[in-house]
């Protein structure tokens, strides 16, 4: 779920509108446009206890119609607001949750969104499930189409270039992201759609 959820959601004339009414573009100033404003240490090895708010209400709302319109709308902008604010200390899922800046694919404009996070080894995985009732979400879409992505955490920004998890990965994960939103797994049965994403550090960066 992007905290957003992950319902995280064709850029046609219609298409643009869903784009900015699921991902708000990135305010410039304070890194949110996926500029570090300075360096810290790495996102994988810093402390992520958050503060929990209303999870058990979330999860349990989150795989109906109402509430994944409630999420979209109201919760997740409302989420990235607490996340720049707190610098990642305090969330509303009680779940790991990164600020992710992606280029839209059509706009050219960074698009930033909440999404609940695992860590794999190094990496980051992110997933998008879609509602039965719900169009595509366009930010798998967007990610696709420019890998090279920002991703903030507990207020600091690093670059990660995103890939489609393999199969035998996400058959390893999906129990994880499951754990992580149950939503997904009930989605999932009824759409057959989602998409996984491992987020990578550079190559330039391990040279």
């Amino acid at each position: 779920m992007s905290t957003k959820t992950s319902t995280d959601l064709n850029e046609s004339a219609g298409g643009a509108q869903s784009e900015r009414r699921a991902e708000q573009l990135a305010p410039t100033g304070d890194g949110g446009d996926g500029l570090p404003a300075k360096h810290a240490e790495p996102a994988d090895c810093r402390d992520e206890r958050t503060v929990e708010m209303s999870a058990p209400l979330l999860s349990s709302i989150g795989s109906t119609r109402a509430g994944v319109w409630l999420i979209g709308n109201l919760i997740s902008p409302f989420q990235r607001w607490v996340i720049r604010t707190t610098r990642g200390r305090v969330t509303l899922t009680g779940k790991p949750v990164l600020l992710l800046t992606a280029i839209g694919r059509r706009s050219g404009q960074p698009r930033t969104l909440p999404l609940m996070y695992l860590r794999d080894d190094g990496n980051l995985i992110v997933c998008n499930v879609r509602p039965p009732w719900e169009r595509r979400n366009p930010w798998p879409l967007n990610v696709r189409a420019n890998p090279e992505v920002t991703i903030r955490i507990r207020g600091v920004a690093e670059r990660r270039i995103a890939r489609n998890a393999r199969p035998e990965e996400i058959e390893r994960l999906w129990p994880r992201l499951v754990a992580l939103w149950p939503p997904y797994e009930r989605f999932f049965a009824r759409t057959h759609e989602r998409a996984v994403f491992v987020l990578e550090v550079p190559a330039s960066k391990h040279a």
